[in-house]
């Protein structure tokens, strides 16, 4: 709780640590594609057996089948909702026929409602755990610490959040298709 009020107890060592930490994840996840490849294999290796385990190997896998055909067939970075004025979630115009009626089938209107209240559709966990998005040059360790900032944002969310964000939402959605069947 100290940590989390008033920071670091060295503060003159935070910027040097936070700027290493960002360096190593720039050069071994941030840019790197086999890092995003990497991240896609949770689904076959986590997700696909514990949903098999319940509802057995054929049905989890179409359901998992049917789920990333809808979250990875849009060209809007997995986004298939928008947002109306009253609240309510519509399918994009940009989804193909067959991505929305597998959504008004699913009556996904209710999963992503209740995804999108606890922020796991866009929130990506790399962006916070590099403490990118933290206010204050000086905070950030002046000129280099913006820069890595910047480079460390991109790199966050470049394959291996979009990896991340795909295989979150895939999973909510087979999982929710396998409960409702």
């Amino acid at each position: 709780a100290n940590f989390a009020i008033n920071g670091a107890n060295r503060k003159g060592m935070e910027k040097y640590v936070k700027n290493a930490n960002q360096l190593a994840f720039v050069y071994t996840i941030g840019f790197n594609v086999s890092s995003a490849i990497v991240n896609l294999s949770q689904i076959p290796l986590v997700v696909l057996p514990y949903l098999s385990s319940r509802h057995g190997l054929m049905a989890s896998t179409k359901a998992i089948t049917r789920a990333s055909q809808i979250v990875g067939g849009t060209s809007d970075r997995y986004d298939l909702f928008d947002l109306d004025a009253n609240g309510n979630y519509t399918a994009k115009d940009s989804l193909s026929d067959g991505q929305k009626k597998m959504i008004k089938d699913m009556n996904l209107e209710v999963l992503i409602k209740a995804a999108a209240e606890q922020g796991q559709l866009t929130k990506a966990f790399l962006p916070d755990a590099l403490a990118v998005h933290e206010q204050g040059r000086a905070s950030r360790g002046g000129i280099m610490g913006s820069t890595l900032d910047v480079i460390s944002n991109v790199g966050a969310h470049f394959g291996f959040a979009q990896a991340e964000r795909f295989n979150r939402q895939t999973a909510m959605v087979a999982t929710y298709d396998l409960s409702l069947r």
